[in-house]
């Protein structure tokens, strides 16, 4: 039986925004079921990963580009055919995050969580996006075994074909599959020039989604990653940060960056005091295997911690148009 609602929490591309005590406190008030982390914690930012590996929630992450930002550069610059073996020291930082997130880490894996009837499929990790393997690619072979785009869309597609019968399957990446729109403030589309425009989607992901979306034999609901950040570069607005597929799939970019806020509350109001924060993540909500709602939610931590407010995304009650 399904529960009457899960919640998934994924929390989204920290670029070093993140604090044990105060996060915890937020997580605490949202009760989620399940946290979820799309990546680029830091620039290989080794003691925020750790820390992240002992919270006390159960969840899955996904290594993004800025996690291996150094050991790429180090890569790009050798031999990586077959039999190449790089020194400690190219892998250090690398290998430390994976050690520390352990079975958490769902790159090229896939969990599954039968008290929610719920799995968890890894994309690629370390994307940078676009139609290559970029500067992780002697990573990704290295540490995966991965040779190509077909390769990696194979072995994505074949962990989701294996789900247990009844799951729902919900795909976290670090970055969004191709075929969501070329245009900069499209949901994977590139921004980050005045002549910049294209899709910047990750093509084994859209290849796998493909697949398994023909075999028709699993209940795929959400796609969900981060990567591209919500605010367009040179003042040119935001991102669409969600779109329903003409299949029904729900692909949800939860890239908030900044992601904290900090004010002095005494300054807003009397009763308060000292620095509160506003810190965001992106709830999703799900009844009886479908998505309910999904809300970019801002939690206030201060001398309390409370909800301050929310945007939503996506609800269920209310019609959606298709991409």
């Amino acid at each position: 039986m399904w529960s009457s609602t899960s919640f998934l929490l994924p929390w989204l591309s920290l670029h070093d925004q993140w604090d044990d005590f105060e996060d915890t406190r937020a997580l605490r008030e949202l009760k989620p079921d399940l946290v979820l982390f799309t990546g680029d914690f830091g620039d290989e930012n080794v003691e925020l990963v750790h820390s992240i590996s002992k919270l006390n929630f159960l969840k899955a992450a996904i290594l993004g580009n800025h996690d291996c930002w150094y050991t790429a550069e180090l890569f790009s610059r050798q031999d990586v055919s077959p039999g190449y073996s790089p020194c400690k020291s190219e892998c250090n930082a690398v290998d430390a995050q994976l050690q520390s997130l352990q079975d958490s880490h769902i790159g090229y894996k896939r969990m599954d969580i039968s008290e929610l009837k719920l799995s968890i499929i890894g994309a690629r990790p370390f994307s940078t996006g676009g139609n290559t393997f970029g500067p992780a690619y002697g990573i990704i072979t290295q540490r995966f075994g991965i040779q190509g785009m077909n390769h990696s869309a194979g072995k994505i597609s074949s962990l989701a074909l294996q789900a247990p019968t009844g799951h729902v399957l919900v795909f976290l990446g670090h970055n969004g599959p191709t075929g969501l729109g070329s245009k900069p403030m499209d949901i994977c589309g590139k921004d980050w020039s005045a002549k910049s425009s294209g899709d910047h989607g990750d093509p084994d992901l859209e290849a796998a989604l493909k697949k398994v979306k023909e075999r028709g034999s699993h209940n795929v609901q959400l796609v969900i990653f981060g990567h591209m950040h919500k605010t367009l570069s040179l003042g040119r607005g935001e991102r669409t940060m969600l779109v329903r597929g003409q299949d029904n799939i729900i692909y949800v970019n939860a890239a908030v960056v900044p992601r904290v806020i900090a004010i002095d509350a005494s300054k807003c109001h009397p009763n308060n005091t000292g620095l509160q924060t506003f810190r965001n993540f992106t709830v999703i909500d799900l009844n009886n295997g479908q998505v309910e709602k999904i809300s970019e939610t801002w939690v206030r931590v201060g001398d309390n911690v409370s909800v301050d407010h929310e945007h939503i995304l996506y609800s269920s009650l209310t019609p959606q148009q298709s991409v």
